[in-house]
């Protein structure tokens, strides 16, 4: 995997760059919690992780750079996404959405945009259309967890328990074997429920680009998530590319310490590279 720190001149630089990968392989139909998978294009997939700020999560960037990619080397599916902040999806009005981590609070179990859903109550849902032959959703297992009934097109295909001893986030692998447009909705069924990020891949080869900007956000923001929980996630997702677009508003203030942004850079480096 490649880290560039940079922003859309340093992304299109990387998207020319890339090559033709080997043909896709099997595609696992449901699973709670599976073992990470093993193929950094071995599936013929390039799969791309964009950080950043306001400049990243613009909905003009996102679609510009995603057909830019996807017209040129394949659609390889939508990415990484946290549902009720695209045109896509549609929540119920019981989930709350957490931006960043919340000052004075132990709490940095996020998902990768840097943001998470959250809700106790029984009932809600999520519903988000797209096309996708494979999902993957991140959760967060925790003391006193609730649990979630995931559908296809209205027909359910499986609940997951998300009640453990401990802390940790956890992903639920789902397998559709239509190509074209369909609808997932995930349901609580009691409970606390924390859904960090959600994934849709297709089942052909190309790129997979996922911007994972929040507006406002600096670079320390990351920095804040849980190390364990990024690390599974970031190895679930098995980046080829990794971009870090940060800097507009660590500059936005008096006292900008140059020092101080490149050291948690520089942390974000390693952060992103220990797979």
């Amino acid at each position: 995997m490649k880290v560039y720190r940079g922003s859309i001149s340093v992304l299109l630089l990387v998207g020319m760059a890339c090559t033709a990968l080997a043909p896709r392989g099997a595609l696992v139909r449901a699973q709670d919690d599976p073992a990470p998978p093993a193929r950094h294009g071995a599936d013929g997939k390039l799969r791309i992780l964009h950080f950043g700020d306001s400049h990243t999560a613009a909905d003009t960037m996102q679609i510009a750079l995603r057909q830019h990619f996807q017209q040129s080397m394949g659609d390889g599916g939508t990415g990484v996404f946290l549902p009720c902040t695209s045109r896509a999806s549609r929540c119920s009005k019981g989930w709350t959405l957490q931006t960043r981590p919340v000052p004075g609070v132990p709490d940095d179990f996020l998902g990768l945009p840097g943001m998470l859903l959250q809700t106790s109550q029984s009932g809600e849902s999520i519903q988000v259309e797209g096309e996708f032959s494979t999902f993957r959703a991140f959760f967060l297992r925790q003391p006193g967890g609730g649990r979630v009934r995931f559908f296809v097109n209205g027909t359910p295909i499986g609940d997951m328990d998300l009640s453990g001893a401990w802390r940790q986030a956890v992903p639920y692998i789902g397998w559709s074997p239509r190509r074209e447009r369909q609808r997932l909705e995930i349901r609580t069924l009691g409970g606390a429920v924390r859904l960090l990020s959600l994934s849709f891949e297709n089942g052909t080869s190309g790129v997979i680009y996922s911007p994972l900007g929040v507006v406002g956000a600096r670079a320390e923001n990351l920095l804040h998530i849980d190390e364990t929980a990024f690390a599974t996630q970031l190895q679930y997702e098995s980046p080829d590319f990794v971009i870090l677009a940060y800097g507009t508003n660590e500059s936005s203030g008096a006292g900008v310490d140059e020092a101080a942004y490149a050291a948690r850079i520089e942390e974000l480096d390693r952060k992103s590279t220990r797979l």
